[in-house]
């Protein structure tokens, strides 16, 4: 997890003498100053990281979900894909076997795709994730 999302964790812990004050940790680190230093931007800027932290806690549900089906050696990955349509998820059960056979797909384009530009490289990622959806 990045560190903002370690801090959010720890917050989450309710390590705190009352509910109150549990409440007023999340809020500091969600609006970035205590609440009873919140303006307006404080308040959007909340709304706005709340909702971005309960997309990261689903998904990461959503993997340990998969991860306890699967053996310890296969590592579960989802690909969430958005465009016009709407958005998909797309889990990948990354076992050994399967693993060396993404390498040796990987390392018959790797040189074409490194030479290229970010927005090119970007391309042929969507691309690659369209034609699995």
């Amino acid at each position: 997890a990045c560190p903002s999302m370690r801090k959010s964790y720890i917050r989450l812990q309710n390590n705190k003498e009352t509910d109150k004050a549990w409440l007023e940790s999340i809020a500091a680190l969600l609006g970035k100053a205590t609440p009873d230093k919140w303006r307006q931007s404080n308040r959007t800027d909340a709304e706005y990281r709340l909702i971005e932290f309960s997309d990261r806690l689903e998904q990461l549900a959503l993997v340990h979900a998969h991860q306890l089906k699967v053996d310890t050696d296969t590592e579960v990955t989802v690909f969430r894909v958005v465009n016009k349509q709407g958005a998909t998820d797309q889990i990948a059960y990354l076992n050994p076997q399967l693993k060396n056979q993404a390498r040796a797909a990987v390392k018959s384009i790797e040189h074409d795709f490194k030479n290229a530009d970010k927005q090119l490289q970007l391309a042929i990622i969507a691309e690659l994730l369209r034609d699995v959806s």
